[in-house]
């Protein structure tokens, strides 16, 4: 997330970029291809969260999270909102096309 100078990296739980073993067979074409309901997968530990000032730092090598604790924690909520809001609408969606 950006905000000014300012970049917050949520960095990726384990089993995000991972499918399902049913969506890897449809891929592969061992089973047909067909529309199933997504389901939310469980993800390893959530990590902390990093802070960069990307003009200062533009090779973000520096974590700034502990110096800039009010700053990180208020990009963290906008985030988190963000998600919030985005995931009841694929909720919705989800629900409508499969219901």
């Amino acid at each position: 997330m950006r905000d000014g100078d300012w970049k917050l990296v949520i960095p990726a739980r384990d089993g995000c970029n991972t499918m399902t073993q049913q969506n890897t067979d449809m891929i592969n074409g061992k089973i047909p291809m067909e529309i199933t309901r997504p389901h939310r997968r469980e993800l390893g530990p959530k990590q902390a969260p990093l802070l960069f000032n990307i003009i200062d730092d533009p090779c973000e090598k520096n974590d700034l999270s502990q110096s800039y604790v009010h700053r990180t924690n208020e990009m963290c909520d906008k985030l988190t909102k963000w998600f919030s809001e985005i995931n009841g609408e694929l909720d919705e969606i989800v629900a409508r096309r499969f219901s």
